[in-house]
């Protein structure tokens, strides 16, 4: 385990929906193993928590209040991570909304729209704008979660990181 503690040391890391759940499970655990990571949510307090939970613990951390599904605010939200730390390495598309319904007829047009917007929609942008950059460098890591695996969070991240790992350390 000492020896994975600084195996993502530099590596810029985004994880979306990160203020919470499994975005906040997975956006620490990046930081244990070295990695700078931006946490992004859309609930900037909780976002903030989140930061200052990872700067305690001798991470580095930055917060960046982003609507994924706006390709823009994605699009600005990288260029300046991008022309702070020179790199994105790793993305971690995870930000996800689903509301508890008993059946497809309890949802509206709006509420499906807004599920689209970030559960599709948000990953898109997401790549999109962060491949551009990673195919600059050759080199980057993207994992896309699904809103059926936050489910079993504790186990994931504990899949996830050591995947992670290995990706960069082979």
């Amino acid at each position: 385990m000492e020896y994975y503690k600084s195996s993502l040391k530099g590596k810029i890391a985004i994880v979306t929906g990160a203020g919470r759940g499994m975005g906040e499970a997975i956006a620490k655990k990046l930081s244990i193993f070295g990695a700078i990571v931006i946490v992004n949510d859309l609930d900037e307090s909780m976002m903030n928590k989140v930061v200052k939970e990872i700067k305690i613990s001798n991470g580095d951390a930055l917060g960046y209040r982003t609507d994924v599904g706006d390709y823009l605010q994605v699009e600005r939200m990288v260029d300046e991570v991008v022309s702070k730390y020179g790199s994105i390495d790793i993305l971690v598309n995870n930000a996800g909304i689903l509301r508890r319904r008993e059946s497809i007829e309890e949802i509206d047009d709006k509420e499906w729209d807004l599920v689209m917007k970030i559960n599709v929609k948000g990953v898109f942008n997401c790549s999109k704008v962060v491949l551009k950059y990673m195919k600059k460098k050759k080199s980057g890591k993207i994992v896309n979660v699904s809103l059926r695996l936050v489910e079993v969070q504790a186990n994931l991240v504990a899949l996830i990181i050591p995947h992670l790992k290995r990706q960069y350390l082979d």
